[in-house]
């Protein structure tokens, strides 16, 4: 038991995710030891990544769509954000040579979550910053070129107004409308001016905009970035969620109207909605698996 303890708490998830040994206990409950020989794998592609793979020894290859793109030694953690994506072609995990893993049930892991959101909340703090460091080696940040169209907007955005221009949002179309109308309460129409800055490299942000009608030119100098975001995107969620730093200097490269999100209002509304809380971090999660295989190969 106590090997146990150290060996998950030694492995980890991702940045800034702590559990205390009385959680570590309950997860612990919740694993298998098992032994996985030179060729097998883990997880197969073209089935949804059931279990989180905590390695303690031996070497794991992954692999997307028919593609290896990395191998990991040693202690880590591995399925997890396949898993959590409820991808239904999965990820590929295969022993390189043997390997020795705890497993546990995603839904084990679900359960765990909705028992503490402390730790659920930390699970949204960590995941937003490794796609943020995901996306950073992108140097358009990982977002499309074309922008949606340009909406015609009525002179004042009322709360039926809002929870529509929310529930539009790439973000949220996956959630429950019972939710997104919780949230739109507490969301504010903002208005910017063509050639504005809403903010600059390194200011703090606890917000994020949903861009109702406009655009947002995003420029880092020091990651060397360059995108721009319009109609139906969020700006700024990447980096307030996890509490960072903002990343890039944000600009309106036209007349801008907006919904300001306090990220504590979609925090306080997924903690009550649990269920909404993981289907919308599902399309994050899918994201970091696709940004991965992308920045690397072997």
């Amino acid at each position: 038991m106590d090997s146990d303890f150290q060996k998950i708490l030694s492995i980890g998830l991702f940045p800034r995710f702590q559990v205390d040994k009385e959680q570590v206990a309950k997860w612990v409950d919740r694993t298998s030891h098992h032994l996985y020989e030179a060729g097998e794998y883990l997880a197969e592609e073209g089935k949804p990544t059931e279990h989180i793979f905590f390695v303690n020894s031996g070497e794991v290859e992954l692999s997307i769509s028919g593609k290896a793109y990395q191998r990991l030694e040693g202690a880590s953690t591995v399925g997890f954000f396949s898993a959590l994506s409820n991808d239904k072609n999965g990820q590929g995990i295969k022993a390189i040579q043997p390997t020795e893993v705890l497993r546990m049930p995603m839904k084990a892991m679900r359960d765990l979550l909705e028992e503490n959101f402390m730790i659920n909340q930390q699970l949204f703090q960590g995941l937003f910053e490794v796609l943020l460091n995901q996306r950073a080696k992108r140097p358009d940040g990982g977002y499309p070129k074309v922008l949606a169209p340009q909406p015609k907007l009525p002179a004042f955005l009322g709360v039926i107004e809002r929870m529509a221009a929310l529930s539009a949002m790439n973000e949220f179309r996956s959630i429950n409308l019972d939710v997104v109308a919780d949230i739109s309460v507490d969301v504010e129409e903002i208005r910017f001016k063509k050639g504005e800055c809403l903010w600059e490299e390194g200011d703090f942000g606890d917000y994020a905009i949903g861009i109702v009608a406009g655009s947002i030119r995003c420029k880092s100098d020091k990651r060397e970035q360059s995108f721009e975001l319009g109609p139906r995107d969020f700006v700024g969620m990447l980096d307030s969620i996890p509490s960072l730093d903002r990343y890039f200097d944000a600009v309106a490269s036209s007349d801008l109207t907006g919904l300001k999100l306090p990220l504590t209002s979609l925090l306080d509304a997924f903690e009550d909605h649990f269920e909404a809380g993981m289907d919308f971090i599902a399309q994050f999660a899918s994201d970091i698996v696709y940004y991965q295989s992308l920045n690397n190969s072997l």
